[in-house]
């Protein structure tokens, strides 16, 4: 997570103060000492080593070893008393998987500016004793802390950071929060804060950071954000707020980064953001926004990312626009527009890419996102293999089954949580919450695989009847802005998917026995090996057919279902060679396949799999993504008919 400037600057004094006293014979207070033995107690801190000085910087005290994830560090300021005296300021233990509880005894620290418990396993309440603190931030995300913030912390006049992102605060927000007349940032996402935002909220004149994604607040989103003129981030995702976004928004002119998304209410146009000059992130999604996008989006110069999508936003595309300079990610389906896509959409940018998702993991600080996810922790469950790897998704992932023949089809979604772990530690902590659609119909509403399995690495399979009208079944996962995003790490969020089966309620047209897509492809790896792979072509035809284009249309067919992902052609080969201008090779057998190998047996085993190792791709284009993206080729298995296959007329 970036920090502010003035957060930066926080830290610089705290550490300016300790360096320049160090080596001044400066002492703790024996008060300040006994203090510290008994926050280490509650906190269940068993190594700070109390033989040694807590300001001399010892390694217990001190460790050089700091990452974003983990931190020790008890910082003094030795220059009281003309550098005879020191007192702690600031105290950070992240990520070390704490076990007990807030300390109140933290106020025996009369000039204790920092607390800093981010990534723990602490339990309780806050201490309404805090509330007498001169503290400046308060860091205690990721954590297992409960009940509702003491009224006293909202006393607290210096705070400037207050960040109790992913715990289980519950309650409405008191009005006197606006008694923090210093605050910076306010980060409270992913609790069960409930409650319309109290008005005073609107005296916060020097906020600059204020999230409250997945919560259960209530009412519109407020009118007073507009006083908020510093606000340089903004997130509203699955709050529980409800729209329009107030055209107050438009004096928020300092905003770089604004997500709002999946908020109800009624439909209402783009909301004003012309003068928003250094917008790096714009997420409006699910925002029932109606009408043109506004051309000056496409001026902003620093976009990066921008995600309009599931919304109503309708018109045509101008002819003459260019995305943003900068933009990597541009995401507009499931909305009304029309026309052909400018080229200034699909020019290149820095790299070719191709997704079977929409969307990109943000705040995880990571070039390339990654949409498999790998267990962490052994499997034992039945069919384990099935679950050892899992497809995610940080915004919206569609699975399309094509060709199928009309009818019900039962579905079933197999879901393994196998990205948090099942311990006393952080990692253990987090949530992940998504809807599931199937043929547009909302099936799954905030579905919790941890909760529905209970526990981690828990195999639950969920069935649904689908109803194929037009010859497609589409499977949709999305997140609506619910769950955490930050445990074990930033960019942790969104749908995941262990395996999809997918099966008729119907005996097929032809009768007979059932075997998998990956038995018919079975068949053609032995056919071609015997050099008939013209018996695969529908005998109705008899001879009127190009048998050349026939053997060239199966090779193709061949190479697309490979089990060696290099092996794999794109989809711009594939149309080259189906359109003539490259030459297709006859496929080669895979050596490890035989005909013993394709029964039914070894098929069912093979083909209820959804993922592969590899990331599967559909579509590839240059440049930023303008849209889903969606892959078939995961979906097992598709039944067909063996009998209809041999006995064609």
């Amino acid at each position: 997570m970036l920090m502010h400037r003035q957060e930066v600057v926080f830290l610089f004094l705290l550490a300016f103060c300790y360096f320049e006293a160090f080596g001044s014979g400066a002492t703790l207070p024996i008060e300040e000492e006994d203090a510290l033995k008994q926050i280490s107690k509650t906190l269940g801190k068993e190594n700070w080593n109390f033989s040694a000085d807590p300001c001399i910087r010892e390694w217990s005290w001190a460790d050089p070893s700091t990452t974003k994830l983990y931190e020790n560090n008890v910082t003094c300021n030795c220059s009281f008393q003309n550098n005879t005296v020191c007192h702690v300021v600031s105290i950070v233990l992240k990520g070390q998987n704490l076990q007990g509880e807030l300390p109140a005894e933290l106020v025996k620290l009369p000039y204790l500016q920092q607390i800093d418990l981010t990534r723990n396993y602490l339990n309780g309440t806050i201490p309404a004793a805090w509330g007498s603190m001169q503290l400046v931030k308060i860091s205690l995300l990721g954590n297992r802390l409960t009940g509702p913030i003491p009224v006293e912390l909202w006393n607290i006049s210096t705070l400037k950071y207050l960040i109790l992102e992913a715990n289980l605060f519950s309650g409405p927000l008191s009005p006197k929060i606006g008694n923090l007349v210093n605050i910076d940032e306010i980060q409270i996402s992913s609790n069960a804060f409930s409650g319309e935002l109290p008005t005073s909220l609107g005296n916060l004149s020097s906020l600059k950071d204020f999230r409250i994604s997945d919560s259960n607040f209530t009412g519109k989103i407020p009118d007073f954000i507009q006083k908020w003129t510093e606000l340089d981030k903004l997130t509203v995702q699955g709050s529980g707020l409800r729209g329009p976004i107030p055209p107050g928004i438009s004096s928020l002119v300092k905003l770089t980064d604004l997500r709002i998304s999946d908020i109800n209410g009624t439909a209402s146009g783009f909301p004003p953001l012309r003068n928003m000059k250094s917008m790096r992130t714009l997420i409006l999604r699910n925002c029932n926004l109606t009408g043109p996008i506004p051309d000056y989006i496409w001026t902003m110069k620093d976009l990066k990312n921008l995600d309009l999508s599931f919304n109503m936003l309708e018109g045509q595309f101008p002819p003459t626009i260019n995305k943003p300079k900068d933009a990597k990610y541009i995401y507009l389906t499931s909305n009304l527009l029309n026309g052909t896509v400018p080229e200034g959409l699909l020019k290149k940018g820095d790299k070719n890419w191709a997704f079977s998702t929409t969307g990109n993991f943000l705040d995880n600080d990571i070039e390339e996102d990654t949409f498999i996810a790998e267990n962490v922790s052994r499997l034992i469950m039945p069919d384990f293999d099935l679950y050892t790897t899992a497809r995610l998704s940080p915004l919206s992932l569609t699975y399309y089954g094509l060709c199928l023949w009309n009818g019900n089809y039962t579905v079933k979604l197999h879901f393994a949580e196998i990205v948090f772990t099942d311990d006393r530690t952080y990692s253990s902590l987090g949530k992940r919450i998504f809807d599931v659609y199937i043929q547009g119909k909302l099936v799954l509403k905030d579905f919790n695989i941890e909760d529905e399995a209970g526990g981690t690495h828990r195999a639950v399979v969920k069935n649904f009847t689908a109803i194929v009208a037009t010859n497609t079944l589409e499977i949709r996962f999305y997140w609506a802005g619910k769950g955490t995003q930050s445990i074990p790490y930033r960019g942790t969020y969104g749908p995941l998917i262990s395996a999809i089966s997918v099966d008729p309620d119907f005996t097929p047209p032809g009768g007979g026995n059932k075997i998998s897509a990956g038995a018919v492809i079975g068949i053609a790896y032995v056919l071609q090996e015997r050099g008939s792979l013209l018996e695969l072509v529908d005998p109705k035809l008899g001879s009127e057919f190009n048998k050349e284009e026939a053997i060239g249309m199966i090779n193709i067919a061949l190479l697309c279902t490979s089990t060696s992902s290099p092996l794999r052609p794109t989809m711009s080969s594939v149309v080259s060679m189906l359109e003539g201008r490259t030459v297709v090779q006859s496929h080669i057998s895979e050596p490890n396949l035989s005909t013993n190998y394709w029964n039914n047996k070894s098929i069912r085993s093979r083909h209820q799999r959804l993922h592969s190792q590899e990331q599967s791709q559909s579509n590839s284009m240059d440049g930023p993504q303008t849209g889903a993206s969606t892959s078939a080729s995961d979906l097992y298995p598709i039944i067909m008919d063996l009998d209809f296959l041999n006995h064609r007329e």
